[in-house]
């Protein structure tokens, strides 16, 4: 089987709009978080009023019809952005033979304001809470008509959705691969303060975390087979090896590490390394996951840990491509980003500040609730 190569990537989350932007924020030393004044919270008990979302554009089709947009939830208007600058970044001919892998975690974003409407509700508005919203309104918009699909893996949703959609790509000309993500609402802020999961501040592995701070995001990756790549002249931006999956079969909501030890080692015997350059984490800021997580990557190798949640914070179904995207660019700059907000920790080898070396190898890992457990190792090749 021939190797598959990302041709194209386009991205916003609250770092930026575009690549370029987005690495370049993530490589100083701001915080890129928000305060949510306008977000009436149901709950007395939630504490937090931190949150990180893009203040740059949502870029839409000029093509796309504007009243199609008043019935979406930003979550598929950021899916937009990130399908139609990966195409562009692809500068891949038109073909109606594309499958479209794009997932959402959570529709609730929309869910909220359709409840909140003082008025009949629209019918668009039920069309569009469904978790597929995304990956339908991309293939009616551009003329896919290979399948259109969304996974949900809980925070693990963005790597399954890439392994899914690289099993199918030898169907296909090539295929869109996604996630996006809006957790600002008053409904997924009241379920994760319930369960105690939230912090004020997103400070991966610090000694002071308390837990994830809201996002929003999307990412996109073009994906096609090295080969039809190479042959139309592509540029290739890396290469992904098979995704590696496991269940903690333990607590629906802590890790025992039994599941990421099984995934990494597993992709990276997958991608037939010995070790990678650096482990992009899932490092979501709270207290025990982090903890379980880099005792599990160290149990695999001395290993450098840097999680880019310190600067985007966790957008769910976003997280696992956006983070493919950092690494990504990681491998092309040379450089590795460092752990945003960790500045006391009892972890070494957590990187505080950007590296800048030979960078071949990333191991990016996502982990969800229910003990969901994912690891991809991205590639120079």
């Amino acid at each position: 089987m021939n190797r598959i190569a990302v041709t194209g990537i386009g991205m916003i989350d609250a770092l930026g709009n575009n690549p370029v932007q987005c690495f370049d924020n993530l490589l100083d030393n701001k915080i890129y978080d928000r305060h949510f004044d306008d977000i009436v919270l149901p709950r007395k008990s939630v504490k937090v009023d931190r949150c990180h979302m893009p203040t740059t554009d949502i870029i839409i089709p000029e093509d796309f019809n504007p009243k199609l947009l008043r019935y979406m939830p930003r979550s598929m208007h950021t899916a937009l952005h990130s399908v139609n600058a990966a195409l562009k970044d692809a500068n891949i001919q038109h073909s109606s033979n594309v499958g479209v892998f794009y997932s959402t975690c959570t529709a609730k974003d929309g869910m909220y304001e359709a409840i909140a409407i003082k008025e009949k509700l629209h019918p668009l508005y039920s069309l569009n809470l469904p978790v597929d919203s995304s990956a339908s309104m991309i293939s009616q918009h551009w003329g896919f008509t290979g399948i259109n699909f969304a996974a949900q893996s809980a925070c693990a949703t963005g790597l399954v959705t890439i392994d899914i959609a690289m099993k199918y790509l030898n169907q296909y000309d090539y295929v869109i691969c996604g996630g996006s993500d809006n957790g600002i609402n008053e409904v997924d802020l009241d379920v994760f303060s319930s369960l105690r999961a939230l912090g004020n501040k997103s400070m991966p592995f610090d000694d002071d975390r308390s837990g994830f701070v809201m996002a929003e995001g999307a990412g996109c990756l073009i994906l096609e087979d090295e080969e039809k790549a190479k042959a139309r002249g592509a540029r290739i931006h890396a290469y992904l090896h098979p995704v590696a999956h496991a269940s903690d079969a333990f607590n629906r909501t802590s890790p025992s590490g039994v599941g990421a030890r099984t995934t990494m080692n597993n992709a990276l015997v997958s991608a037939e390394v010995d070790t990678v350059d650096y482990v992009n984490a899932h490092g979501t800021s709270t207290p025990v996951g982090d903890k379980v997580e880099y005792e599990a990557i160290q149990d695999i190798g001395d290993l450098l840990v840097t999680s880019n949640k310190g600067k985007i914070g966790h957008t769910f179904a976003a997280a696992g491509i956006l983070e493919t995207i950092y690494s990504i660019l990681s491998i092309q700059h040379n450089i590795i980003p460092h752990t945003q907000n960790c500045i006391n920790t009892e972890y070494k080898n957590v990187v505080k500040s950007p590296i800048k070396t030979n960078v071949d190898f990333v191991l990016n890992n996502s982990f969800g609730f229910g003990g969901k457990c994912a690891s991809m190792v991205v590639g120079s090749q």
